[in-house]
């Protein structure tokens, strides 16, 4: 299992990302894993892929998440995710925290991503 950061959706889908080519090199890696994603996630990469890419295509990966993504609900995940978001006095966002929660709750150990503010998460190892 592993968890898919904003980060890597953006820099997969936007080309002039500086992140883009290396995340077409591990793309492959996403094939063989159980991928997890936060509702709060895939809005933050909607929200920049949609603004710098317009709506359609927004869409299309909205459905490439939807059909492809374990996309990990639970009503109290904003509440559970505070307790990071105070941890770590917002030097991570509210999006990530929910990420860092999750993983927690549903073991993940690896999370793909070009954030380096996972690196400081106890039990997170960034894949990048």
């Amino acid at each position: 299992m592993i968890y898919v950061d904003a980060s890597f959706i953006i820099a997969l889908v936007i080309e002039k990302d500086k992140w883009h080519e290396r995340a077409l090199e591990l793309l492959p890696k996403l094939k063989t894993e159980d991928k997890y994603i936060t509702e709060a996630m895939m809005i933050e990469s909607l929200n920049l892929i949609g603004s710098s890419l317009g709506g359609k295509v927004g869409y299309s990966i909205f459905k490439y998440i939807t059909d492809n993504y374990n996309i990990y609900h639970s009503e109290t995940l904003i509440d559970e995710s505070m307790h990071y978001f105070l941890k770590y006095d917002a030097t991570l966002s509210l999006a990530d925290c929910t990420a860092i929660n999750t993983m927690k709750e549903l073991g993940i150990s690896e999370i793909l991503s070009f954030d380096d503010d996972f690196d400081k998460v106890e039990g997170i190892v960034r894949v990048y």
